[in-house]
């Protein structure tokens, strides 16, 4: 199905996701020190191996009176736990992909300069890169000399832009695991005792162990000793970017705690591979706090389940066999248990887990499988089969379900971890499906910081998982002519169009009876007037769905509201 937009997507600066999903922001640069400016504070690129291209950045002095010197050099960039880049102090030794055009400049009073930074990917380039271009300024009446306890320190004005580019390479590899699960009071930990001396946070530790960096977005479900869900809630990703190497701890904190009792929380951790991070760890709660023991810390286990997703057409009467390989690449024997449960869309887009049984769309009652249980040896590998039977008289349309395998260690420790590997299975009736879909609750939000959120509730109504591309319209009503010589204006109102936004997030799966909430930041000045934003959405039919909002801005061409 070919896209209803151009090949070149907008990505606006102030870009803003629902469920705390911050995807460029790196919290360092763009702000003034001192009088100065710069602008980008973040490059993204993806350039393909042996490539160049500049990239300008602009950085100005606001100051009235003071001339400023600044020395400029490149630097390494981490990330600590919380998601945050660190940029290095010294300047990055060989092997950088950007280039300066000049290690120091001169910047009098309300003056601006371009530097143009050079990007270069090596020919024999795979993976991403992360580096900083550093502005620091070297006057020495710009920087402080502050003397205390312990000693003295050196205060230095610094602003810095972060390029992250990836080599657009088939040896580019996304793989993550995670390292840690467990629950933390903030008491133990003081970066969530600020929210609350009972409060409680589930820290789900995630590393990136391929060579290129990724967003994450994740999904925590908490159940009773009943296993009924009681809490299903975004699991934060701080900025949701995590570079190669890096350990990230993803955090939902509960700042009044939880009531007293057996818990089991549940994570499911996506980032950008067909088959996300999943785990799940037992607690117990007691007088606000988490009991503490071996039982609280879960490092992932290293099952390995192939293929990501089981799909396949069949007619009505049909049958046929699917055939997995798991791998168990622990020290240790595993013991594996089998199961399968119904599957909904969320409104993001991933997948999630139905506790109803009672599914319209579930393929479980044509699926059988081999065996419940199984233990699995260390670094073995076998074969496990899924069977297909669909009845005569299936009705059209599309059947889903999860195939679940929960892993366990079995050396002998006090050690309650468990690792949940989930494969989806994907039935579809041949000839026989139906692609529908309705647009409504088109609505333009004023978000806070100065960004507007254009977007709209896209639903399945059809029998089988819909794919799709779309794009926001936004128009400006023209003003009529004024009246001459007593004659007003009696035309059909005129809408400019401002600008046509790709929405530019369109993966996942929407499967039928579920929804999804599709988002459009942006954040460019709005002058005063009658606007209308028109949301229009591609999913496979000769006519796209349509859904529009007007709203109207009152005040002077500043943009004020």
């Amino acid at each position: 199905m070919g896209s209803i937009c151009g090949a070149t997507k907008r990505k606006p600066l102030g870009l803003c996701i629902l469920l705390a999903i911050i995807l460029v922001a790196p919290g360092v640069g763009g702000q003034e020190r001192g009088g100065l400016e710069l602008s980008p504070p973040a490059v993204e690129m993806v350039l393909n191996p042996g490539a160049e291209r500049v990239q300008e950045i602009a950085i100005a002095n606001s100051s009235d009176s003071k001339t400023v010197r600044i020395k400029l050099y490149v630097a390494a960039v981490t990330q600590d736990r919380i998601g945050g880049y660190v940029v290095a102090e010294e300047k990055q030794a060989a092997g950088t992909w950007l280039e300066l055009p000049k290690d120091e400049l001169i910047l009098g009073p309300k003056s601006e300069e371009l530097i143009k930074v050079k990007v270069k990917v090596p020919r024999n380039a795979v993976g991403s890169q992360v580096a900083a271009v550093v502005f620091e300024v070297a006057t020495e009446s710009a920087n402080k000399r502050i003397s205390g306890i312990g000693g003295e320190a050196n205060f230095v004005h610094r602003l810095t832009s972060v390029f992250k580019i990836t080599a657009n390479s088939r040896a580019n590899r996304k793989a993550a695991s995670i390292q840690e699960l467990k629950v933390v009071s903030g008491a133990e930990d003081r970066r969530y005792g600020k929210y609350g001396k009972n409060a409680l946070a589930l820290v789900c530790s995630v590393i990136n162990e391929g060579n290129e960096f990724f967003a994450t977005r994740g999904r925590l479900v908490l159940r009773n000793a009943e296993k009924r869900r009681v809490k299903d809630v975004p699991l934060g990703a701080g900025r949701g970017i995590i570079l190669p190497g890096a350990v990230v701890d993803l955090a939902s904190i509960f700042p009044a705690g939880l009531p007293s009792g057996e818990y089991t929380a549940e994570v499911t951790v996506y980032y950008g591979s067909s088959r996300p991070l999943q785990a799940k760890i037992p607690f117990t709660v007691k007088d606000k706090t988490a009991t503490s023991g071996e039982s609280k810390i879960a490092p992932h286990l290293r099952l390995t389940v192939t293929p990501d997703l089981l799909q396949t057409q069949l007619p009505g009467g049909a049958f046929r066999t699917f055939v997995l390989s798991l791998t168990n690449r622990e020290s240790v024997p595993v013991k594996i248990r089998a199961f399968l449960k119904n599957m909904v869309s969320a409104p993001d887009g991933t997948l999630m887990e139905l506790d109803n049984e009672d599914w319209q769309w579930s393929a479980i009652p044509w699926l059988r499988l081999e065996e419940n249980e199984l233990i699995l040896e260390p670094g073995k590998k076998r074969n496990y089969r899924v069977t297909v039977a669909v009845p005569k008289d299936a009705s059209g349309g599309s059947r889903f379900a999860l195939l679940v395998f929960e892993a366990q260690r079995l050396d002998g420790a006090k050690q309650a971890a468990v690792t949940t590997v989930s494969t989806p299975i994907f039935l579809s009736m041949t000839g026989k499906t139906e692609l529908k879909a309705g647009l409504d609750q088109v609505k333009a939000v004023p978000d806070p910081g100065g960004v507007w959120l254009f977007g709209g509730t896209l639903t399945n109504q059809g029998n089988t998982n819909l794919t799709f591309s779309g794009k926001i319209n936004l128009y400006r009503k023209a003003k009529k002519p004024k009246a001459v010589n007593g004659l007003t204006y009696l035309g059909e109102d005129k809408w400019e169009l401002v600008e046509a936004i790709c929405l530019a997030d369109t993966s996942g799966w929407l499967l039928p009876g579920c929804s999804r909430l599709l988002i459009v930041p942006y954040d460019k000045k709005l002058p005063f007037g009658e606007y209308l934003v028109e949301m229009v959405v591609d999913y496979g039919e000769k006519i796209p769905v349509k859904g529009s909002f007007q709203f109207r801005l009152a005040g002077d061409d500043s943009g004020k509201k």
